[in-house]
């Protein structure tokens, strides 16, 4: 699967403090790993329940494209198949996400 950018002005975002060893180089793995740390982490404890959920299902997207994300709220929730709206800030603000340089 290839990410295409609609709008070239919008910024990259990445799953902070993930390991290279995460990204497989068959972009269709069959598993990923959910990092523990988070049970400790309180910016992903300040989350809401379904933020929480969308920041998981990022990780298995990301294991399928890539740690490169488009800031684009409607995208990332129709690529996790998301029922409530996507707030990319939100897991900005809690420090799960960064902006890729």
């Amino acid at each position: 699967m290839t990410v295409e950018f609609a709008v070239q002005t919008r910024r990259v975002l990445r799953v902070k403090n993930l390991q290279p060893s995460y990204h497989s180089k068959d972009r269709r793995p069959p598993w990923v790993r959910l990092p523990t740390h988070l049970l400790e982490d309180p910016g992903f404890a300040s989350l809401s329940d379904a933020a929480k959920g969308h920041a998981l299902l990022l990780l298995i997207l990301v294991g399928r494209i890539g740690n490169d994300i488009p800031e684009d709220n409607d995208w990332v929730g129709r690529m996790i198949g998301a029922k409530e709206a996507v707030r990319l800030e939100n897991l900005l603000e809690s420090g799960y996400l960064e902006v890729s340089s």
